[in-house]
């Protein structure tokens, strides 16, 4: 699997150094309300795009989750409770005397008991 990770690594770092080697053409940046002007590379817009776009998509997805990592820590407590009366149980299990059966004579079995 890290072999395979490490490939697909490899190949995204070759294909954005042939971008930026494409794509080295000044451009003129401009945000409308702000007055100042910059002249960057065509590949530093581009792939400054790309990462703000991977930023905003990983903080609405984290903001998303909310409610279900909420959800998993409550049950992890519950699942942690669950454990301790369960050792505690099973230690107060253990702590007893186990009743002894009862002695019957040599050779003879209890008879079932007959209720009327």
């Amino acid at each position: 699997m890290r072999v395979l990770y490490r490939i697909i690594a490899l190949m995204v770092v070759v294909v954005v150094a042939l971008f930026a080697i494409s794509n080295y053409g000044v451009v003129t940046v401009s945000i409308w309300p702000v007055p100042y002007v910059l002249d960057l590379p065509l590949y530093a817009v581009a792939l400054a795009g790309v990462f703000i776009g991977f930023v905003a998509g990983s903080v609405l997805t984290w903001f998303s989750g909310h409610k279900w990592r909420r959800e998993a820590r409550a049950k992890a407590r519950d699942a942690e409770r669950l454990e301790r009366e369960l050792a505690a149980l099973d230690e107060r299990q253990a702590s007893a005397e186990p009743e002894a059966p009862a002695a019957t004579p040599a050779g003879r079995e209890l008879a079932p008991a007959k209720f009327e």
